[in-house]
């Protein structure tokens, strides 16, 4: 989704600590791993999930984080490390495409992904084809739209602009809001849920309705919104702002995200 440089810079430095550090610690906190495992980490962008795992498990263990893109992997690779923890092999490939042996991984991770897969049943049986037998799989997947006041906030912004057509991709973000539908994806990638919670995840640190500019241009929105005129720019972000402006308490917003989290094994 991050093609440039810029790109993947602002979601490390803006959408990681809002929403996706938070939710990897809680995610990796809930596999309650062993040290020494072997991790994957499927669409690890940044790398944030792959450095809590990493963490977890103890320099015996180790952990291979896959990722398309190759500006979300330099961001990744560029991170320090953790004294104490797991050494992290960065590969670029997709989950269907890369050579890894059968049977190896105690547990895969897949935080906010398995949404964008055009075929997600096909990435799941990769994952499955990894995992030892007794081996786990853990899923993040985002609650719906209308649970979101950020989404919220920047769809109303769109649609106030009149740039209904960038909408599309917030709605894809919560695709998998509905556990019913990811137990019948997952069930079709060869796994049985064994458990799944609806979570609050809580941002680091505090944010601000005048965030809305920099919220904005930290998505994957970014590279079409830069194309806009500047005009356009302008009013699109006073009216992110402003919409942002009605989930504020206290002089901050009052963010959570709702997710959930699937813990699964194979069938």
């Amino acid at each position: 989704m991050f093609t440039t440089d810029e790109g993947a810079r602002r979601y490390q430095e803006i959408l990681v600590p809002l929403m996706f550090a938070p939710s990897a610690r809680e995610l990796v906190a809930d596999a309650n791993l062993a040290h020494g495992a072997r991790v994957l980490d499927v669409a690890t962008g940044t790398g944030v999930v792959a450095r809590v795992a990493a963490e977890a498990i103890g320099s015996t263990g180790h952990v291979t984080a896959l990722d398309v893109s190759d500006t979300m992997l330099a961001i990744a690779r560029s991170q320090p490390a953790s004294s104490g923890a797991a050494p992290i092999e960065y590969i670029q490939s997709a989950i269907e495409d890369a050579a890894l042996a059968s049977g190896i991984f105690h547990a895969a991770f897949c935080q906010q992904a398995l949404q964008f897969f055009d075929e997600p049943a096909r990435a799941l049986a990769s994952i499955r084809k990894a995992l030892r037998p007794e081996g786990r799989l853990h899923v993040a997947l985002w609650g719906s739209e209308e649970e979101h006041s950020l989404t919220v906030a920047m769809q109303r912004a769109l649609l106030e602009c009149g740039l209904r057509e960038f909408t599309a991709f917030l709605t894809k973000v919560h695709r998998l809001h509905n556990p019913a539908l990811v137990n019948g994806i997952l069930r079709q990638g060869g796994f049985v849920v064994e458990r799944q919670e609806a979570v609050d995840i809580v941002p680091d640190g505090t944010w601000h309705a005048s965030d809305g500019r920099r919220l904005l241009a930290a998505t994957p929105l970014a590279a079409k919104l830069a194309a806009l005129p500047a005009e356009k720019r302008a009013v699109l972000g006073d009216a992110c702002e402003r919409q942002l402006d009605n989930f504020t308490k206290d002089g901050a917003l009052d963010l959570c995200f709702p997710a959930h989290f699937y813990i699964a094994r194979p069938a």
